[in-house]
C-alpha cells in the first residue's frame, strides 16, 4: 500500500503544480468576448492609443460572435475601432475577461463589463452619450478627478481629453498631472506624458517653452527672441512635397509684413547639405532652424510638431495664437496678428 499511496501523492503533487501553471499563465491574458446583433460577419480593429503596442490587430466577426486574447505584462487602454460605425475605449488588464454586448447599428454605444474598470467606463459613456462636447469634456474631467487611481480615469482621458488642440490645454495638463498622482506606477500614463506634453506645451494659448535651437548658418534661434514681434514657424522637410507650398506662403507673408513678421523655417532633414540647398534655392534666409536629427530632434520635439505641413503664429508677447495646415489659414492668422 505504501507504494501506491507514494505514487498517489506525486501525482496530487504533479496536477498541483500543473494548475498552478496553467492558473500563473492564466494571469497573463486579457480576454475579451463580444456578441453583437444584427451583423453575421464582419471585422474590426483594435489598437493602443497610448503605443503599449505597435499596429493593430484584426477582430473577425463571425456569426455575431467574436473572441480576442492578448498576453499582458500590465494594464492598458484598448481602442476598438468600428470602421465608420465609431469606436469604443477599453482597459485590458492581465488575468480579466470582458464582455461587449452591442447592436449592429450602434456599435459606439456598446456596452463593455466584466471588470471594474469597463463597468465604469461604460456607465460614462452612457452618461455623456447626449451631450454637447463642451458637457463630454467637462463630465470626463469630472470622472478623471474622481477616478484618478483607476485605468478607466487613463481611458477616458485618451478618449475624451488627450488632444489639446481640441479643447484646453491647461485641462490637459491637469488631468495628466492626476493621472500621474493616482497612477505613479503605470507605464501608460508615464508614456502618454512623455508623448503630449510637448503637444500640451504648444497648443493654442499656450506661451512658447523656453528653447536654444541650432541655426542652419551658424548661432541660435533662443526664445527670448520670439517677442516684440509677431511670428510665423513653419514645418518642412525636403522629402515632403506638401511642405513647399507652405513654405512658399510663408515666404510671401514675410515679404508683405516686413519688417513686422519674423518668419521662422524649422527644417526636419537629416542631411545639412540637402537642407542648405533647398533654403538657397528658395531663399529662406537666415532663419532656419536645423539639427540634424529628424522628425524627433529637439527642433521638432520642444515645438511641438504635429507633421510636415504645419505651421503656427505667435503673438507679440510669444504666445501661440493659431496652428494649422492650410495656406489659407495662415494668411488670415498672420494678417490678424500684424493688425494687433
Amino acid at each position: 500500500m505504501k507504494p501506491m499511496k507514494r505514487l498517489l501523492n506525486l501525482s496530487l503533487i504533479a496536477l498541483a503544480a500543473l494548475l498552478v501553471t496553467a492558473c500563473s499563465a492564466d494571469k497573463t491574458h486579457f480576454r475579451l468576448e463580444g456578441r453583437i446583433d444584427n451583423i453575421d460577419q464582419s471585422e474590426f480593429y483594435i489598437y493602443s492609443p497610448a503605443a503599449d503596442f505597435d499596429g493593430m490587430d484584426t477582430i473577425r466577426v463571425k456569426g455575431g460572435r467574436f473572441t480576442y486574447e492578448r498576453t499582458l505584462e500590465h494594464s492598458m487602454v484598448l481602442t476598438l475601432l468600428f470602421s465608420d460605425k465609431g469606436q469604443l475605449t477599453l482597459v485590458a488588464e492581465p488575468g480579466t475577461k470582458a464582455r461587449l454586448r452591442g447592436d449592429a447599428t450602434r456599435l459606439g454605444e456598446a456596452e463593455i463589463t466584466g471588470t471594474e474598470a469597463n463597468d465604469l467606463l461604460t456607465d460614462l459613456r452612457t452618461d455623456i452619450m447626449s451631450g454637447s462636447q463642451q458637457q463630454t469634456m467637462l463630465k470626463a474631467a469630472h470622472f478623471i478627478r474622481s477616478h484618478k487611481e483607476s485605468p478607466a480615469a487613463t481611458a477616458a482621458f485618451l478618449r475624451y481629453l488627450a488632444n489639446p488642440d481640441e479643447g484646453d490645454a491647461n485641462t490637459t495638463r491637469e488631468m495628466l498631472d492626476l493621472l500621474a498622482q493616482g497612477q505613479p506606477n503605470s507605464l501608460t500614463v508615464a508614456r502618454i506624458k512623455e508623448r503630449l506634453t510637448p503637444f500640451i506645451n504648444t497648443a493654442k494659448g499656450q506661451k512658447l517653452p523656453k528653447f536654444s535651437l541650432p541655426l542652419l548658418d551658424g548661432g541660435r534661434l533662443e526664445s527670448k527672441q520670439c517677442t516684440g514681434q509677431p511670428l510665423l514657424f513653419v514645418f518642412w522637410a525636403q522629402w515632403s512635397s506638401n511642405s513647399y507650398a507652405m513654405m512658399r506662403e510663408a515666404r510671401k507673408m514675410g515679404q508683405r509684413f516686413a519688417p513686422h513678421l519674423k518668419v521662422v523655417y524649422v527644417n526636419i532633414d537629416t542631411d545639412r547639405h540637402t537642407c542648405r540647398t533647398r533654403a538657397q534655392r528658395d531663399t529662406l534666409g537666415t532663419n532656419v532652424v536645423f539639427d540634424g536629427e529628424g522628425p524627433t530632434g529637439p527642433a521638432a520635439t520642444v515645438l511641438g510638431m504635429r507633421s510636415t505641413t504645419e505651421w503656427f503664429v505667435c503673438d507679440r508677447q510669444g504666445r501661440i495664437t493659431t496652428r494649422g495646415t492650410s495656406t489659407e489659414t495662415m494668411r488670415e492668422a498672420v494678417e490678424q496678428a500684424c493688425a494687433k
